[in-house]
């Protein structure tokens, strides 16, 4: 009997180790499919992260180039419009120069030629 026995037991330890082996080769290789699985979708997830990522950087890039055109815009205008009032002001500062010479002029050519009538 105890042959029997030693025999059932190493027929039951072998299928154990059988069974064993099948659930652990199993495993791992559910393992390593849910590893790859996890590897793909951190992959995909770290290009859509980073895909996401360059899109609003390129929409900040653009908004900031479109504010910048538009300020540079505004101050050419603005230089514009203060160079055309500074222009006039020159104009009116110039005129009003050119009015008080000519009146001068006048007055002393009226006053001569008043005189010289005066003497024929």
């Amino acid at each position: 009997m105890p042959h029997t026995t030693s025999a059932v037991g190493s027929l039951t330890s072998a299928i154990t180790d059988v069974i064993t082996g099948i659930f652990a080769t199993v495993f791992g290789l559910l393992k390593t499919v849910f590893a790859l699985a996890e590897d793909l979708f951190s992959g995909i997830f770290k290009v859509v992260g980073a895909s996401i990522e360059g899109i609003f950087a390129v929409i900040t890039h653009v908004f900031t180039a479109a504010f910048d055109l538009l300020s540079g815009l505004f101050r050419a205008v603005f230089d514009l419009v203060g160079g055309a009032i500074g222009f006039v002001a020159a104009n009116f500062v110039v005129l009003a120069i050119a009015g008080a010479a000519y009146y001068i002029y006048q007055q002393r050519v009226g006053s001569r030629a008043s005189t010289t009538r005066k003497v024929q």
